[in-house]
């Protein structure tokens, strides 16, 4: 349970997309303006390829774990058979 917790606290951190929403317009054009790619204007620099690995590591490993999914199938059948009492 620690570690999905920790994984959900890096999917937030890695998810630079999201992270931009919440600068205001003159934070957005600073950090845009520093993360620029000088010698490939419009291509991403490594900074960001890397967190967008980063991030679907991350996620996909989220993904692929037992704490993601809930059988409801389980949780009904309890309700049910309690009822049934």
């Amino acid at each position: 349970a620690q570690l999905y917790r920790q994984l959900n606290y890096l999917r937030f951190v890695f998810d630079l997309p999201k992270s931009f929403e919440e600068l205001t317009k003159v934070e957005k054009a600073e950090l845009k303006w520093r993360l620029r790619n000088k010698h490939h204007p419009g291509k991403k620099l490594g900074v960001e390829l890397i967190y967008e690995d980063l991030q679907s590591f991350v996620k996909n490993t989220l993904d692929h774990s037992a704490y993601s999914h809930i059988d409801l199938k389980n949780i009904f059948s309890l309700i049910s058979l309690r009822m049934a009492d």
